[in-house]
């Protein structure tokens, strides 16, 4: 595994991040899983900020050539997402509704 050089205090910082951590997952973990958890959401909240601030022509053009280049991954995603949807929809259906009907008969 490739090792990355911090500062000694940001690597207290996330030393005694991981009491926090643990707190959260109700268990045991190291400073290495903590340098994981931040460097994830620092990489989810950076991508995020950037794509927050895009026209939405820019994203699906974007979605496009992540797809023409890497169309392995990116369709049967896709395909994940629709059936997904469908079956979220298929479920939907089937809940009873709790509330209000409004009757299609009318009084005088």
């Amino acid at each position: 595994m490739p090792t990355i050089e911090v500062s000694d205090e940001m690597y207290r910082r996330v030393e005694e991040f991981t009491k926090v951590v643990c707190a959260v997952l109700d268990e045991n973990a190291d400073a290495a899983t903590a340098f994981g958890m931040v460097l994830e959401r620092g990489l989810k909240t950076a991508l995020g900020d950037i794509i927050a601030h895009q026209e939405e022509s820019t994203l699906l053009e974007s979605f496009h050539q992540i797809a023409a280049r890497h169309p392995e991954v990116v369709y049967p995603y896709v395909a994940d997402m629709v059936g997904l949807g469908a079956d979220l929809r298929e479920l939907r259906s089937r809940q009873t509704r709790i509330g209000f009907r409004t009757s299609s008969r009318r009084k005088p």
